[in-house]
């Protein structure tokens, strides 16, 4: 099949306690990122169902799919799927939850701390492309071990011989047992390129969109960044375009004038990405 660019992003959900990093501040930031990476095939992470609502609204040329974790009525987080309508329809999709009930909506297995879910849907463009998006538990180390084994299992009775795209956050890097089981699991696709030689280092999976190649029309949309780089976990600190820059007082004599107008940097990533391609029936599922 042709190249498909797919990215997996974090959005973080909303919380009032956020304050200036509040999903109000952070939405058109968000639109902004995916609308320049312009991944066909994106999962988003902890997105609520008002967060997805206005990304829909935004970005009008995708749609998405997938239910929240804790129940269909009280629109909690999704790790929903989305897609371009313009070049994929989708033709099945599912959600279920990271337990030992995965049907059961809101279920909590094993030592996680909240109701975990994944996601998939098989998209269609005149080849088929089977897509899983996950959100792994942060606390619990068997809840991450038993959900990858459970998303794996599930995707080894949905697979029709069409390439599939595991993503999602797995809350964890790599070496740690989660990716590792899906990095070892037998629909992974060999490595290519450098690091197919004999004593390289596997490439790295996380923040791989810091990495993608730059669309060829401009940088309109170009997403900006303080200088601060935040913790994991921390809400990215942005600047806000169109605001005159704030300057810290009148000039010395003799001296420039010193701004706080940000830099120019590279465009905001695209969250935590772990993310693991599959190939199928000799059909690399190529990300972007």
């Amino acid at each position: 099949m042709n190249r498909v660019r797919v990215a997996s992003f974090n959005v973080r959900y909303d919380a009032a306690k956020d304050g200036t990093d509040n999903w109000a501040h952070r939405r058109q930031l968000v639109a902004g990122t995916i609308r320049y990476h312009a991944p066909a095939v994106v999962g988003v992470q902890e997105a609520m169902s008002h967060q997805l609502r206005e990304l829909q609204a935004m970005l009008p040329a995708y749609d998405w799919v997938g239910d929240p974790r804790d129940s269909v009525a009280v629109g909690g987080e999704h790790t929903a799927v989305g897609y371009r309508t313009d070049r994929f329809d989708c033709t099945a999709t599912d959600t279920f939850w990271l337990s030992e009930t995965p049907t059961e909506p809101g279920s909590v297995g094993w030592d996680a701390a909240y109701p975990r879910v994944a996601t998939w849907a098989r998209l269609d463009d005149g080849d088929p492309l089977l897509v899983v998006n996950t959100h792994l538990d942060h606390e619990g180390e068997r809840a991450r071990r038993r959900g990858i084994d459970l998303v794996l299992e599930r995707l080894d009775g949905i697979v029709d011989g069409e390439p599939v795209v595991l993503q999602g956050d797995f809350n964890c890097v790599v070496g740690e047992p989660a990716y590792e089981r899906a990095a070892g699991h037998p629909r992974r696709r060999p490595p290519a390129g450098r690091h197919a030689r004999p004593g390289r280092p596997p490439p790295r999976t996380d923040d791989d969109a810091n990495r993608l190649p730059r669309p060829a029309s401009g940088n309109g949309d170009r997403p900006r960044v303080r200088h601060r780089r935040p913790e994991r976990g921390e809400p990215r600190r942005l600047h806000r375009p169109g605001r005159r820059p704030l300057s810290l007082g009148p000039p010395a004599s003799g001296r420039r004038h010193r701004s706080l107008t940000p830099r120019r940097r590279d465009p905001l990533p695209l969250g935590r990405l772990q993310r693991v391609c599959f190939s199928s029936a000799g059909r690399p599922a190529a990300p972007g």
